[in-house]
This record gives C-alpha cells, sequence and structure tokens, in this order.
C-alpha cells in the first residue's frame, strides 16, 4: 500500500520532554491527527495544524528549554486522510457537515441513504474504512422507507437473508427481506421501558421480532403476552423467545387463531402496547378488549399533523363507540420520517364504564 507523505509544520523536542509537550498540544487542540508522530534520534516532531502563536511558543517554553519549530515531510494516516478526502468531496457537493450519508448500521450490514449514482463508489469505499467486518452495505432513497415496507437494494457484500442480531443482552433472529429492525426504535424502546412498573400484565399486539418483550421479560420479569399478526414474523417471534431464554415470561400467540381464547383474556391486562405504527388503528378494537379499567394503552402511529391531533381524533373516536373515558393523554415524538410525518409514541389511561 502506498504511503502518503505531505510537508508539515512540526514542533520537534527531546523525547525526554515529548509526554507532556504531546499532553499540552492535545489539550490546545494543536496536534494534526491526520499525520504521525516522527521520530528522529533523540528528537520527537509532532505535527501541527497551524504555525503556533507567541503565546503558544512561550508556554512552550515553560515545559521544555530547546525545541525545534520547522517543515518535515510527515507520514499521513492513511485511512484517516481518505475518509477525510471522500467526506470533503461531498461538502463541496453537498453541503454535508460529518459524513457522506445518513445510515443505519445493524452489526455487519449497513443501509446507506444514496438518491445519486455517482456517489455510490465513494459512500461503498468510506463505510469499508469506517466500519469493520462490513457484509452487507444497501442502498435506499430514505432511511426512513423501511418504516413503510420500502426494501433496500444490495450494492456491496452478500445478499443477507436469515440474519442474528445482538443487541446489548437481547438476540433476534430475523429474515432481511421480511422485517428490517431500526436500531433507533430500539433505544427509543429501552428509553420508554424504565416506566414499565414489576408485577403488570402485559399484551403486546403486533409484537414482529419480539423486542419489546423480550426487553420487559429480562428487565422486570413481568408476564407479557405477544401477539402477531403475520405467520412468517410469529416464526421469529417464537425463535426469538427461545433463543432469549425468556419462555417462562414470554407467551407468543399467532393472532388469527386466537378467537376461542379471547373470553378469557378480556379485561386481564394492565398495559397493552401496539407495537406496528402503521396498523394500529387496525389493532386499536382488539386491545380495547384486552386492556382493564385504567390500564396503560401504548402505541406507535405515524401522524401527517404537527400537533398529532390526527392519531388522537382517530383514538377518541374508537373510545367513544364504547363509552370508555380518557383519563390522561400524551405523545412523545421518536421519529422525524419526512416533511410533516412523524412516528410519534402515544400512551393513555382508559376508563372502561
Amino acid at each position: 500500500m502506498e504511503k502518503i507523505y505531505s510537508k508539515k509544520i512540526a514542533l520537534g523536542v527531546n523525547k525526554t520532554f515529548a509526554e507532556e509537550v504531546r499532553y499540552f498540544l492535545n489539550k490546545m487542540d494543536l496536534i494534526d491527527r491526520f499525520y504521525h508522530v516522527l521520530r528522529e534520534n533523540e528528537n520527537v516532531f509532532f505535527p501541527l495544524k497551524k504555525p503556533l502563536t507567541e503565546m503558544e511558543i512561550n508556554e512552550i517554553r515553560k515545559i521544555v528549554p530547546d525545541f525545534i519549530l520547522t517543515e518535515k515531510n510527515m507520514l499521513g494516516r492513511r485511512k484517516i486522510l481518505k475518509i477525510k478526502e471522500i467526506v470533503e468531496k461531498f461538502k463541496e457537493e453537498r453541503l454535508i457537515t460529518k459524513t457522506p450519508t445518513r445510515y443505519l448500521s445493524i452489526n455487519g450490514i449497513i443501509i446507506a441513504e444514496i438518491n445519486e449514482e455517482k456517489f455510490q463508489k465513494e459512500i461503498i469505499e468510506y463505510f469499508c474504512l469506517i466500519k469493520k467486518d462490513i457484509e452487507a452495505i444497501y442502498k435506499i432513497n430514505n432511511i426512513n422507507l423501511i418504516h413503510k415496507g420500502k426494501k433496500p437494494q444490495l450494492i456491496f457484500g452478500k445478499e443477507i437473508h436469515e440474519y442474528k442480531l445482538k443487541e446489548k443482552d437481547i438476540i433476534l433472529h430475523f429474515n432481511f427481506s421480511d422485517i428490517i429492525p431500526d436500531p433507533r426504535l430500539m433505544l427509543f424502546l429501552r428509553e420508554i421501558s424504565n416506566e414499565i412498573s414489576f408485577n403488570e400484565m402485559i399484551a403486546e399486539i403486533g409484537a414482529t421480532l419480539g423486542y419489546a418483550s423480550i426487553l420487559i421479560a429480562k428487565k422486570y420479569q413481568n408476564f407479557i403476552y405477544a401477539f402477531e399478526d403475520e405467520i412468517r414474523l410469529y416464526t421469529y417471534l417464537t425463535k426469538n423467545v427461545k433463543l432469549n431464554g425468556v419462555e417462562r415470561f414470554v407467551l407468543p400467540i399467532y393472532l388469527n387463531t386466537l378467537n376461542l381464547n379471547l373470553k378469557s383474556l378480556r379485561d386481564k391486562f394492565d398495559r397493552v402496547i401496539i407495537s406496528k405504527p402503521a396498523k394500529f388503528l387496525d389493532l386499536l378494537n382488539f386491545s380495547l378488549q384486552l386492556i382493564k379499567s385504567r390500564g396503560k394503552l401504548c402505541l406507535f402511529a405515524i401522524s401527517k399533523e404537527e400537533d398529532y391531533s390526527d392519531v388522537r381524533i382517530n383514538i377518541e373516536e374508537e373510545l367513544l363507540k364504547k363509552n370508555y373515558k380518557i383519563l390522561n393523554f400524551s405523545f412523545k415524538k421518536v421519529l422525524n420520517l419526512f416533511i410533516n410525518e412523524n412516528l410519534v409514541y402515544c400512551e393513555l389511561s382508559i376508563l372502561k364504564e
């Protein structure tokens, strides 16, 4: 691999004083980290970002009596310089600040937002430089389209089908062509899981891969009914419950086989979570049958209104049909998906009369 050298302003000091001088230069953010430190005989040369000011020179004199300010051929950090070159190119083209594109990282998989073919080669190179052990890179016009079922296109590596994702203490087995878990949503679920109490009886409707149910079971050992209405996702839900060793606490149920057992589940649950934003209205009626009076309904939805009033109105209309009252109502924005479209989390307490 070809080495890259450049003329740089360098500060040379005897190796005896090198660590103390390095500490000062780091503190003042003066070392150019795109280049290696140079060692010559008894001297150490630090690459500088800019010429030193008189004040900085005086401070260095307090540390070391003799030093050298000169120009040296310094060896560049090839990987970092290449990343810088790619980012600079994108800054010129698209006025970006830090990274060439938005992306999601799911262990060895990258889903990158790529709208222009001319940047594809550089983006692949960028991710191969900044990430280790990349298995595949996919492209999509907008990463938030995964929440609407849009599948990304493979541009690097091998097609991923069966895949295991390790997210902290949870392992998820899934098929990439069926569902793409969003790490941003996982982080949000971890945050709101702090609001759950021990001993709550919980139902998750539209549990998909079972992340929320498994998270709660591991954290609180609460008993959770995890319902899923798509047979392929139900298969992975069942696998993931076993894979994470929470069979004692999470009961996976295929929703389409439930009709005979519904009576025993009515008014049984302290908290019901609807985890499918695009289908929350379809699943709402079933959820209301399960929840206790004064129980909490928690759901994810996609809102097209700034104040989320469209989601609120839909919920209120459904509750009105059943003469249920809302005791409290709160919203949190999870993600800004598109212009005037947000993924929101809603929580309300329901009084049944």
